[in-house]
């Protein structure tokens, strides 16, 4: 059998084989990674492509349905508020707003560069699950800090719905 995707960004097929008492044909592609959405991705077998069966016919061509590819990472915007932290608030709002619907199963871990701040309170995911807010708490120690800045790295921890892990995001730096 003679598998295609409709586009050339599959490398070569890798058969699996024959099963179910040789009526079910399996192969494998991978795709190249250099198109990252595909929105209707199809796989073809031609007329006549290679399989026969027991009595020396070919095989009929068909079409798969249409599949999505989505191997693009999402990218989140860091925004902090307010933009002063005084002794009456200690606490800042960090908002991550993503370029996609993320997965509300998973969250991102926002770390903040100074070392006073209480541990993540993840308020939620809002706005069909495109930003995440997060709270943190200043332990109220460090008198005046010239520039705090709030960062997500690649990887840590959300995913959009398609499973792929955000890139990562520094905000501006705010006191």
């Amino acid at each position: 059998s003679s598998d295609v995707c409709s586009s050339d960004l599959w490398g070569a097929q890798t058969a699996v084989g024959w099963t179910d008492g040789d009526t079910v044909y399996t192969a494998t592609f991978a795709h190249n990674g250099t198109q990252e959405e595909i929105a209707a991705e199809v796989a073809s077998i031609a007329a006549g492509s290679g399989a026969t069966d027991v009595a020396g016919n070919a095989e009929n061509g068909d079409d798969s349905p249409s599949f999505i590819v989505d191997t693009l990472n999402p990218t989140p915007t860091v925004i902090t508020s307010p933009a002063t932290i005084y002794e009456g608030a200690l606490t800042t709002t960090v908002t991550a707003t993503y370029d996609e619907p993320m997965n509300p199963g998973t969250s991102p871990v926002i770390t903040l560069t100074g070392g006073n701040w209480g541990a993540q309170t993840p308020v939620s995911w809002t706005s069909g699950n495109t930003i995440y807010t997060a709270t943190f708490t200043h332990n109220g120690t460090q008198e005046e800090i010239s520039a705090e800045v709030a960062s997500i790295a690649a990887g840590s921890g959300a995913t959009d719905v398609a499973g792929n892990a955000e890139n990562g995001e520094i905000g501006r730096a705010h006191v």
